[in-house]
């Protein structure tokens, strides 16, 4: 009698075999930096064959790009429920964008190495610069509607949200620089208050101390 099960199951061998080496490769670009990572050594941090890489991935290069959109992909959508979630105010909205953002889930020591040492070889590999770039179009597109709305809603008179938009994103750069290189003493709370303090210059309404933003 045929097993009409076996396609689904293969198919679910397949996708945790390739996660499983898409961890390999993460963890031996961490230990081992990246120009050190080789194909054996993310062997080593599996429990796969090579076979079983080149079957998935068919070269080193193809496998090392991979590596960068999902984690991209996992970064981003630690998010898409903000960004598309109903909030009371913009906000809150705005503020659990923060809370995210300093995470334990997403800035964690090894998170924000392997962040770092993709981002160091995007001149070298330019298929990696949209999924490590600073000018990411995703968090961009969203962080000016936000600052569109708050702008809108509270009836400010900022001439161009986009400059306020680059600056919080320039600002979360800037911490996770902070975290990279002091994550011990990094104060995630602190963090929060900073970028908060930071919006309030320019939608004071919606983040000052009697509505809890700081």
């Amino acid at each position: 009698m045929p097993n009409n099960n076996q396609p689904v199951s293969r198919e679910i061998s397949k996708n945790t075999n390739r996660k499983e080496i898409l961890l390999g490769a993460r963890r031996a670009i961490i230990e081992c930096g990246f120009a050190n990572t080789t194909i054996s050594n993310i062997i080593e941090r599996t429990t796969l064959s090579r076979g079983m890489i080149n079957l998935h991935f068919h070269s080193k290069d193809a496998l090392l790009l991979e590596v960068v959109k999902d984690f991209h992909a996992e970064y981003v959508g630690f998010f898409t429920p903000i960004y598309d979630g109903e909030y009371d105010n913009i906000a809150d909205k705005i503020r659990a964008i923060f809370a995210m953002e300093f995470d334990p889930r997403i800035m964690n020591e090894a998170n924000v190495k392997l962040w770092f040492a993709l981002r160091a070889e995007a001149h070298a590999h330019p298929d990696f610069l949209p999924f490590v770039n600073s000018r990411d179009l995703i968090i961009r597109k969203n962080f000016i509607k936000i600052c569109d709305d708050l702008n809108k809603d509270g009836k400010y008179n900022n001439n161009d949200i986009r400059y306020i938009a680059n600056a919080l994103i320039c600002l979360l750069e800037g911490m996770w620089s902070d975290y990279h290189l002091n994550y011990n003493n990094f104060n995630r709370d602190h963090a929060v208050k900073v970028c908060i303090l930071t919006i309030s210059a320019f939608f004071p309404k919606y983040f000052n101390n009697n509505q809890g933003g700081l």
